[in-house]
């Protein structure tokens, strides 16, 4: 039986190390004969998000032949949203939509932008089948009273940050980058952490995915982002030495 993972802590942290906040719903393939659908969903954000600018995505495929490798897929063509001050992003394209932000303040914001971003994308562009949820935290860490690379091991849980510790590799070590995968419920999370030599801060890249299809229902994915919410906090805090989130918490 596997051991329970720890509660999440909700204090808010100081300062807080959140780099970029990603959340994705990604749906069936949309077709409209126009664009009066994505307008729509612009008419009712537009308080919050007044720029809109055509977005492309390319969906990259590799085809090998007689001509060796070559790109080939069809461009998502779709429009992006963005706030006055460019810190948030709304990315509207045919397979899916995602709120991206680069200005986290705290969750309920965030959340609270995400569901009027759900209640225009189901009132607007009706999607049927939701495919995949996604929610990603890329948070960058400082501190640590050793010089170079071996000042994290005095902030990330001795056995994530591995051979940092190690008595004689730990001390030659110039730069780490590790990945790691779970799996907690319906939910996986893909871990990736680490720091360029003499980096100023370690990089914790925390992607939690709900996967498969199903009908898409509003209160199924706001329930589910709050479940991943969550789930990011449990890894995240685990893999932090107790002290330092303690520092990071107790300056609130």
């Amino acid at each position: 039986m596997l051991p329970q993972m720890p509660a999440p802590s909700f204090t808010q942290l100081d300062p807080a190390p959140l780099e970029l906040v990603v959340c994705q719903v990604r749906h069936e393939q949309l077709s409209f004969p126009g664009q009066e659908a994505w307008f729509a969903v612009h008419t009712e954000l537009r308080d919050t998000y007044p720029i809109i600018e055509p977005h492309v995505v390319h969906d990259l495929a590799l085809n090998v032949g007689p001509h060796g490798i070559q790109a080939a897929g069809e461009p998502q063509r779709g429009f992006r949203l963005k706030s006055a001050d460019e810190a948030w992003t709304v990315a509207l394209l045919p397979q899916f939509f995602a709120l991206e932000s680069t200005g986290y303040t705290s969750w309920t914001d965030f959340n609270s932008r995400f569901e009027r971003l759900v209640d225009a994308v189901e009132r607007s562009l009706s999607p049927k089948i939701e495919q995949r949820l996604g929610l990603r935290f890329v948070d960058q860490l400082h501190g640590g009273d050793a010089a170079g690379i071996q000042r994290w091991s005095y902030v990330v849980d001795s056995a994530v940050a591995g051979v940092l510790n190690h008595p004689v590799l730990g001390p030659r070590v110039r730069g780490l980058e590790s990945t790691f995968q779970i799996r907690e419920g319906d939910f996986d999370v893909l871990v990736r952490h680490g720091a360029a030599p003499e980096a100023q801060s370690y990089v914790i890249d925390t992607d939690c995915v709900r996967q498969g299809g199903r009908m898409f229902e509003r209160h199924r994915v706001l329930a589910d982002t709050q479940a991943l919410h969550s789930l990011a906090l449990q890894v995240f805090q685990s893999c932090l030495r107790p002290e330092y989130l303690g520092s990071l918490q107790a300056k609130k």
